[in-house]
């Protein structure tokens, strides 16, 4: 309510004066000010509807007239989460009938090769287990995850499961494609810069311009590539870990990944301030590089 419905209403600003300081709550009336308010009511109506519904589904989830009414669970439960827990049971089912389907194709294999007498069935499994031992399915890359991700397989087949701090950071780095652009349009049309621009030639305008876009342009790609590369990356460590390409455990070099523990945290910091960095820096060389 605080940081995004209050906002909307009033527009705290101190006022200097001769009998003096005062505080005017007075809104401004300029459009584009006015869409930011309007922006950040909707957004703030959101947040405030949501956690009032996770808030009620906590206080009186476990209440008979809560459980017996239909319509009222599915208004006011929390899909997300029940979404999520259930994917990773969907997961390990299937993992395990893949398994099973795995050993049985190998016997099956067994029972109609042609080997000697005295084998059993289970030496002739485990000697085509061997042969089988060398296959591999190639798995990960950039549009295969996506093409997993909006099929529903990586959770519900891999069991992949994204933290609320890297959905959080893509967030930002999408918000920060948003405030780059609006950064520039103000930067644009403010009077310094018009002021700056009508010294310049009508013919020699597009020298000015054209790299500003470039840059802009080459900057909000930038950002865009590196929050789209963030979900596969994730991706690929945790099935790294999982197939023994990342060493853990018994590995002599795990007690490197075990020093420093508490410096993950400084990762949800870098997808933001990690991608405005680099897209200002590309941005500029683009400019000078064009210019």
């Amino acid at each position: 309510v605080v940081f995004a419905i209050l906002p909307y209403f009033n527009t705290f600003k101190v006022i200097h004066t001769e009998d003096g300081d005062f505080i005017s709550t007075e809104k401004v009336d300029d459009a584009r000010k006015q869409m930011l308010y309007n922006l950040a009511f909707i957004c703030g109506t959101f947040l405030v509807v949501a956690s009032s519904r996770n808030l009620l589904q906590r206080l009186v989830g476990q209440h008979d007239f809560w459980k017996n009414n239909k319509w009222l669970r599915m208004m006011m439960s929390v899909p997300g989460a029940i979404v999520l827990e259930s994917n990773i049971k969907k997961a390990a089912s299937f993992k395990v009938n893949q398994l099973v389907r795995n050993a049985r194709a190998i016997h099956k294999i067994a029972e109609y090769e042609s080997t000697a007498g005295y084998e059993t069935l289970l030496s002739r499994a485990l000697l085509s287990f061997e042969k089988t031992s060398e296959r591999r399915e190639d798995f990960g890359g950039f549009f295969s995850t996506w093409k997993r991700l909006f099929s529903g397989k990586l959770f519900s087949e891999d069991g992949i499961w994204f933290t609320a701090r890297l959905i959080s950071g893509n967030v930002g780095q999408l918000t920060l494609c948003v405030f780059l652009i609006s950064f520039f349009v103000n930067l644009q049309r403010s009077d310094f810069f018009q002021n700056e621009l009508s010294k310049v030639a009508e013919s020699e305008k597009w020298r000015l311009m054209a790299p500003l876009r470039y840059g802009l342009a080459v900057s909000e790609i930038t950002i865009i590539i590196i929050t789209l590369n963030y979900v596969p990356s994730t991706t690929r460590t945790v099935l790294l870990f999982r197939s023994g390409g990342i060493p853990s455990l018994h590995d002599a070099r795990f007690w490197k990944l075990r020093v420093a523990v508490d410096q993950a945290s400084l990762l949800f910091g870098t997808l933001f301030w990690g991608s405005l960095y680099t897209a200002i820096l590309i941005g500029l060389f683009s400019m000078v590089f064009l210019a």
